[in-house]
């Protein structure tokens, strides 16, 4: 539904047509268009590789850690982006 409705923002046809009953029934319930601020969410995942780099010298973030494991998850996706550049 939020891919369909950002690309009926953008002006662009939709895959699937979403009527305004529809969106207004969503809004109606609560639905979130826009569910995180990925800037803010970059900022926040920087700041948690900061912090493992200031207490084990490196940033070399596991996939799997437990302390916290989306960011290993952030960490294996920038790398992953960097590449497809």
């Amino acid at each position: 539904m939020r891919f369909t409705y950002k690309k009926i923002l953008k002006g662009e046809k939709a895959d699937r047509r979403l009527s305004q009953d529809q969106v207004e029934r969503l809004e109606e319930i609560g639905f979130k268009w826009i569910v995180i601020d990925h800037d803010e969410a970059f900022e926040k995942c920087c700041g948690g590789l900061e912090a493992f780099k200031g207490k084990f010298r490196h940033c070399n973030f596991p996939l799997k850690y437990a302390a916290n494991d989306s960011l290993g998850i952030w960490c294996c996706t920038m790398r992953y982006a960097h590449t497809k550049k």
